[in-house]
């Protein structure tokens, strides 16, 4: 099984994005992916959020890793939607018993426009530009990343056991709680040039947050909402509870 951070060490991306402006481009062929992961430099905790008191709950899923995890995981993501994506994309994480085990990126589902077209459509290149990413107020958690989102491929997350689950803890005792991904391929791509741009090191802030409620809406309304910390954040992450209140 292939460790995540030296699969993406080999492919050349800047670590900083100051006068480094030109497009990277990525194929098929350029960017070639494992069927499987895992890595030892990332943790991935379930929560949940409770706004207005415990009337509504939505998970969170707090993922903790250094610049070098988040540029991993982004190329994954893009090579995954540039892939034939036959199988879904495993990546394996070490954890306590309440800890994620695995993040599962499944096939991209077809757009509206695909349905109404009747046609499938495939990512076959990507042009990535390198962009530091800075939050507009680092006191507001809930910074938006770029002024219009492409709501028509909003990514999709939820908790659950390894196999396909919406919601809800394990259903037997003693599976491994999963991160499922899901949503179209462009998702995918959205998500990952996302998590590309807060690699770079002259981003500021520590934490980010991707949610499914608008005004602030990144993430697909129904899905798990995500919390991104850097892995070299002075207090740990603790495990379950509400790390978004």
């Amino acid at each position: 099984m292939t460790d995540l951070l030296a699969w993406a060490a080999q492919f050349t991306l800047p670590h900083r994005a100051e006068g480094q402006r030109r497009k990277v481009r990525f194929t098929r062929e350029t960017l070639p992916l494992p069927k499987e992961f895992h890595t030892a430099s990332m943790r991935v905790v379930p929560g949940w959020r409770r706004p207005g008191g415990d009337a509504i709950v939505i998970d969170c899923a707090v993922i903790t890793t250094a610049r070098e995890g988040y540029r991993a995981l982004g190329l994954a993501l893009l090579g995954y939607a540039l892939s034939e994506q036959v199988v879904p994309l495993r990546i394996h994480l070490p954890g306590g018993e309440k800890d994620v085990r695995q993040i599962i990126v499944w096939p991209g589902t077809a757009s509206k426009l695909e349905i109404d077209l009747r046609c499938r459509l495939g990512v076959r290149e990507l042009h990535y530009r390198p962009r530091p990413f800075y939050q507009r107020d680092p006191a507001d958690h809930g910074a938006v990343y770029e002024d219009v989102f492409p709501r028509e491929h909003l990514p999709f997350c939820t908790l659950g056991a390894p196999g396909w689950v919406r919601g809800g803890p394990p259903l037997v005792p003693g599976d491994p709680w999963c991160l499922h991904v899901a949503g179209t391929s462009p998702s995918h791509v959205w998500l990952g040039r996302y998590l590309l741009d807060l690699s770079f090191t002259e981003g500021d802030g520590r934490e980010w947050y991707l949610y499914n409620t608008t005004p602030a809406e990144q993430m697909a309304r129904g899905s798990a909402e995500l919390r991104l910390v850097l892995a070299d954040r002075p207090e740990p992450v603790g495990s379950g509870g509400d790390p978004a209140d």
